[in-house]
């Protein structure tokens, strides 16, 4: 895995496998996280995070703030149970937390590991 964090833009790419020469389609999950894997073989490829320190929010209450995957919602049921197979599969669970009513929230603790190396 290699990660790229783009300090200007808050950036945070999560390059799983080789995206060079294989097909691969992106998913927008929302106004901040995409999710591109190649469709034939279902591996996730790629996990961007905009606004990555946004999305390490927390809430008043110090809990970790979820936000809603309605990107989901408008996928065809078919696609869209390939995409939580995979948001719910190693090595993107790592880094992406996804509850049943489609939300969810960046694990903050392996992201400071992420955090910390391109600081």
């Amino acid at each position: 895995m290699k990660e790229k964090y783009d300090r200007e833009g808050d950036i945070l790419s999560l390059f799983f496998n080789d995206v060079k020469g294989q097909r691969n389609t992106g998913i927008e999950l929302n106004d901040n996280i995409v999710l591109y894997f190649n469709p034939d073989t279902e591996e996730a490829l790629c996990l961007i995070i905009i606004d990555y320190s946004k999305m390490l929010a927390r809430t008043d209450r110090g809990e970790q703030k979820a936000f809603p995957l309605y990107g989901l919602s408008k996928l065809p049921p078919e696609v869209r149970a390939t995409v939580l197979r995979i948001l719910r599969s190693a090595p993107v669970n790592e880094f992406l937390a996804v509850e049943e009513a489609y939300s969810g929230y960046v694990r903050q603790p392996l992201l400071q590991k992420v955090q910390a190396a391109t600081s």
